[in-house]
């Protein structure tokens, strides 16, 4: 059985006269964490927005799952809603149930500390409550692939921990993990394996 959920094949991306993606093959597998990293403007970015389908393109991208979690870098948030309508209504989006919906806020809200700040407006909240939202959301839908841009921004070494823990644990569950980061020294015990890109290329990949 083909244990390979995502498949980039012949991927080229180009924006103006700069060609960000040249001819990208990559495969992503399941049980596996994938930690991409690179220079800024080597294409990490813009492969997780190949992946989820936010972008034009050439090549071929085969996704053989239904969900995808998604922690994007940076997002801008609709800071009149609170903590939890912000993470219901992307529940309700997601096709999730209400009473479904409910239920996970109560134990991923606890288990990611924002149980006291849940019904406080955005606008009010620090930037690692605003980065434990972007976490929780992805987590709502239970899905196949996660996919990490940048996801310790604003965490403290706690909430850092608790994330590499959750990876591990969606690797043993069966998932793939796709992440970018500046922080390779920080990852390195839970990724199976690292991807290096330069000039739109897979450059370079080791275990």
């Amino acid at each position: 059985m083909d244990d390979v959920l995502v498949r980039l094949s012949n991927i080229t991306k180009i924006y103006g006269k700069n060609k960000v993606l040249n001819q990208l093959n990559l495969e992503f597998r399941k049980k596996k964490a994938y930690l991409l990293v690179g220079e800024n403007g080597s294409g990490k970015t813009t492969i997780l927005k190949v992946i989820l389908g936010l972008i034009s393109y050439e090549g071929e991208r085969t996704i053989t799952c239904n969900q995808i979690g998604y922690v994007p870098d940076s997002l801008h948030f609709p800071y009149y809603l609170t903590c939890y309508d912000f993470l219901y209504n992307l529940g309700l989006i997601k096709n999730i149930s209400p009473e479904k919906i409910k239920k996970a806020l109560e134990i991923l809200s606890k288990e990611w500390e924002i149980y006291p700040h849940i019904n406080k407006k955005i606008h009010e909240c620090s930037k690692g409550t605003k980065q434990k939202l972007l976490i929780i959301q992805a987590m709502l839908a239970n899905p196949d692939i996660y996919i990490f841009d940048e996801a310790l921004n604003g965490l403290d070494q706690n909430m850092q921990l608790k994330l590499f823990d959750f990876i591990q644990a969606m690797k043993d569950a069966g998932k793939t993990i796709i992440i970018t980061s500046h922080y390779f020294s920080l990852y390195k015990k839970v990724v199976d394996q690292v991807i290096y890109l330069k000039e739109g290329k897979a450059y370079d990949q080791f275990n």
